[in-house]
């Protein structure tokens, strides 16, 4: 079920009104039947296997659950026992007699035994930890990533015995599971890490991996921000929620309706088959596709955000105008905001940490430490979010492409400065904030351009193709592109990014564009919504594609 769908309209305006007509207690039911209704349209087959991995993940968040609950005390008391010797031994026999020197011997055997006890519970509680994690990792590579395993273990056996080849096995990949790992393995390191210690239920547990605004393609969040208002549904609708939750839906299906699917009309042909089109075409069309896969997620991540506000849940914001970043760090802080916090607590983090501690045993100096740390973590945090994106050597390149501009732009950000300084000089110019903010982001943009190129090709030859052919003759037919549809589709472009220019450098000119529509009569108010509503479904595509990430 598209969230741009008139089916999803129906579905909402069902289980709108059904959820606030039940009771307090029914609530939780009735959106229960809503995410499982929702799934079940989209992907009917699947719930089961779905439902067993919600099982199966409880096993283990159960078994950490009590572990951790059981291992408090003993954790304090360990603490204490650390604590104990930098007092002063006067201040602790005047405190304590028990504590004195004579009894000490007496207490050891049972010390002893308690960090024998507490230890065996840290080794269970990592196995538990482990397993789950290694199970949804497991269970996401055979879903998603066995054909393409296969493939390229064929390819291999091929050189040396070209007459046997692996079998093929057809599975269809659940919607949504790449997500639902990666939630399902942060509500795992959470508990783990002590910091989600509140009792989970199973329903509770189940509403937070099947919640259907995000389910297909999140925002990923974590369990101390969504489980709370999941398990503390609000009792009568908010007008201001009833607001914002209809803003956010019509600016999502403006973006995604009527900005990313009119490009994808204009684009998918030429860049499917990047032989068939010009030079001049193919870089309109890798520009284009810029646009359309950011206004196609964003517009997702902010129907969701909208859908969930009707509810009264607060969700992840999950894109902060990520085009308008001066450097690729600043790009991954504002895209797809809840992957990117994902992969930073715990992926890039633990591992720069790891790599670290390793180094400085090696008594290495400290830049050095940072140096490689810093690469290392980088590398493989980004080629992993590039093969999470997809099963292919194009996904992964692409997450190799966004590491190497980081790392590129770590070791020469001082040469970078005193570079263009130096040229703006000698050319006469001054190097002001202004134009470094204009040069670096147009940079940024182009090389995040150059790296969807990968992202979206079919396969390396495609890609290959496609770069060659602009690098050749970037101006090759371009005036054949320019038709009546491409033309608005570039004036919505051009509108919708002077409004995000707006909001990112100039956010008190829409502030008071906001409150002047606010201080409108009610009527005239409402005849604009009216109008933004029939524009939105005049001028939009509907139920034509999927979401982009949705495939993901």
């Amino acid at each position: 079920m598209l969230f741009s769908s008139i089916a999803f309209l129906i579905f909402l305006m069902i289980f709108f009104p059904l959820f606030y007509l039940s009771g307090k207690k029914a609530r939780p039911v009735v959106f229960m039947l809503s995410s499982l209704f929702f799934y079940m349209n989209t992907q009917t087959f699947y719930i089961a296997v779905t439902i067993l991995w919600i099982l199966a993940n409880f096993f283990f968040i159960s078994k950490l659950k009590n572990l951790s609950d059981k291992s408090l005390p003993e954790r304090s008391s360990e603490r204490s026992s650390e604590r104990s010797p930098e007092r002063s031994p006067e201040r602790s026999s005047e405190r304590s007699p028990e504590r004195s020197p004579e009894r000490s011997p007496e207490r050891s055997p049972e010390r002893s035994s308690a960090e024998v006890l507490s230890a065996a519970k840290r080794k269970r509680k990592k196995f538990y930890f482990i397993s789950g994690v290694c199970f949804n990792v497991f269970a996401l590579f055979f879903f998603k990533y066995t054909l393409f395993l296969t493939d390229n273990a064929n390819s291999l056996i091929h050189i040396f015995i070209p007459s046997f080849s692996l079998p093929y096995l057809s599975i269809l990949i659940p919607l949504g599971i790449s997500f639902i790992t990666f939630k399902s393995i942060s509500f795992l390191i959470e508990i783990y890490r002590g910091n989600y210690n509140k009792s989970v239920g199973l329903f509770n547990y189940a509403q937070y991996i099947l919640f259907f605004p995000g389910v297909l393609a999140g925002p990923i969040d974590r369990p101390g921000k969504l489980m709370p208002q999941l398990e503390n549904l609000k009792q009568d609708l908010n007008i201001n929620d009833l607001k914002k939750g209809l803003a956010f839906i019509l600016w999502g299906l403006f973006q995604k309706a009527v900005i990313a699917d009119r490009i994808g009309l204009l684009i998918n042909g030429g860049l499917n088959n990047p032989e068939n089109s010009s030079g001049g075409e193919l870089l309109i069309f890798v520009f284009l596709y810029s646009v359309q896969i950011y206004c196609d997620f964003a517009g997702y991540s902010n129907i969701a955000l909208g859908t969930a506000k009707l509810f009264g849940i607060d969700i992840m914001q999950n894109f902060e105008r990520p085009y308008f970043s001066k450097s690729i760090g600043e790009f991954w802080r504002k895209w797809h905001i809840s992957l990117s916090s994902w992969l930073r607590d715990y992926l890039f983090l633990p591992l720069a940490y790891k790599y670290a501690r390793k180094l400085t045993l090696r008594n290495l100096e400290l830049k050095s430490v940072e140096r490689y740390s810093y690469v290392m973590s980088v590398l493989i945090t980004m080629l992993i979010a590039g093969f999470w994106h997809g099963a292919g050597w194009t996904f992964v390149f692409w997450g190799f492409l966004m590491a190497f501009y980081m790392i590129f732009g770590f070791y020469t950000k001082k040469f970078r400065r005193r570079f263009f300084a130096e040229l703006f000089r000698k050319a006469g110019f001054k190097y002001n904030s202004k134009i470094k903010a204009v040069i670096q982001t147009s940079v940024n943009f182009l090389l995040i351009t150059f790296a969807w190129i990968f992202f979206r090709a079919e396969s390396f030859s495609s890609a290959i193709i496609t770069i060659r052919k602009i690098l050749m003759n970037p101006f090759e037919n371009v005036s054949s592109v320019f038709s009546h549809e491409m033309i608005f589709a570039g004036f919505l472009v051009f509108v919708y990014f002077t409004i995000e220019y707006l909001q990112n450098k100039k956010p008190q000119i829409i502030k008071s564009s906001a409150k002047s529509i606010n201080a409108v009569p009610a009527v005239y108010r409402f005849a604009l919504y009216v109008f933004a509503v029939f524009f939105i479904l005049s001028a939009g595509y509907f139920s034509i594609s999927q979401f982009i990430y949705a495939q993901f």
